[in-house]
Order: C-alpha cells, then sequence, then structure tokens
C-alpha cells in the first residue's frame, strides 16, 4: 500500500485563495446592503412631520358612511404600506371636534404621490395642526396588495369630540359580535 500525496503548487493556492476572497468581498458588500436597507425600513423610530389641514379644500364624499368629506394631506415618502398616527394640536381639538373629525386615516398613493387621507363629518370652519408619524404595516402574503392602510388620529377636545361621541353621533354602535353597526332610523310619529 503506498500513502500517495497530491502535489499542490503554488499558483494553485494562489487561484483557490482569491476565488474565496471574491466569495467573502460579495456575501460582505451583500451584507452591508441588507444592513442598509434594514435600517431605512426601521420602524422603532418613526421622525415626526408637522402638518396642517386647511379649512378649504375639502372634498365631498360618499365613501364612508357617516363621513361626507376627506382632504388628502401630500406626504412625501407614505404608501399604502404605512401605518400613520397624527396627534393634533391641543387648538385644534375643538375644531375637529365641530367638524366631526374621523379618528381612522388611511395612507395611500394618488397619482404616484403619498398621501394621508383625513376624513371629516363637515369640512372645518378653521385649520387644524398637528404632527405625523410613520411606520411599515404587518407584511403582506404573497399576492396580496393593499390600496390603503389605517392608521388613527386623536380627536379628543372634551366629551364632543373623543371616538365614543363621534359614534354616537354618527348613530353608531358595536353589535354583539364587537362589529360596528348603524342603528335604524325610526319612522317619523312611531
Amino acid at each position: 500500500m503506498s500513502n500517495s500525496v497530491k502535489a499542490v503548487t503554488k499558483a494553485q493556492l494562489v487561484a483557490e485563495a482569491t476565488l474565496a476572497k471574491q466569495n467573502l468581498d460579495v456575501a460582505a458588500g451583500e451584507l452591508a446592503q441588507d444592513i442598509l436597507d434594514l435600517d431605512a425600513d426601521k420602524g422603532d423610530r418613526p421622525d415626526p412631520a408637522a402638518f396642517t389641514l386647511p379649512a378649504s379644500g375639502w372634498t365631498a364624499d360618499a365613501t364612508v358612511s357617516g363621513y361626507h368629506y376627506h382632504y388628502d394631506l401630500a406626504a412625501a415618502g407614505v404608501t399604502a404600506n404605512h401605518c400613520v398616527v397624527a396627534i393634533l394640536a391641543p387648538g385644534s381639538q375643538g375644531t375637529a371636534a365641530a367638524c366631526g373629525l374621523c379618528p381612522t386615516i388611511g395612507a395611500h398613493v394618488v397619482e404616484g404621490a403619498g398621501k394621508i387621507r383625513f376624513w371629516a363629518i363637515s369640512a372645518p370652519e378653521s385649520a387644524m395642526t398637528g404632527t405625523y408619524t410613520t411606520q411599515r404595516c404587518a407584511p403582506l402574503q404573497e399576492g396580496e396588495t393593499r390600496t390603503m392602510a389605517y392608521g388613527f388620529v386623536n380627536v379628543g377636545g372634551g366629551a364632543a369630540g373623543t371616538a365614543d361621541a363621534i359614534v354616537s353621533r354618527l348613530g353608531l354602535y358595536l353589535d354583539n359580535d364587537g362589529d360596528l353597526a348603524q342603528e335604524d332610523e325610526e319612522e317619523e310619529g312611531e
């Protein structure tokens, strides 16, 4: 029985080391890009952005029961994959209550531009100001699409502006299954 040792040349070792280094460089570059992508998508560092909802420019809207107007606020970078939280300034709470500002808002894209949609029972009498932040929504399952992601806006301002008060003004209630339902309007004379 003979022991056979295969001789490896210096050139072969250099070629293998060079190939290994190239593979490591590619892997390191991909890892660095993955880290940058993760950092750009982080939802735990929302930067607040100031906004103003003007008294003019609200659009008549019959798509949401009980809310007759909407306003699309320009919001760079917002897509239907963002959940938005808006906080109205204390001085805007009375206006929000008076116009019946909906506590639900929606993030979507209109003609390629990010928008945050606010709904109200009536157009406000004066402008409202506040700040908003965005976070990525739960990821979609393969094949799913989302045209609008929902978030919320605080609508304080005392009892007249709470979510319960607005829901009550609209004649809405939670049924036994926890779903939002609308009261039947009684006929006059009953």
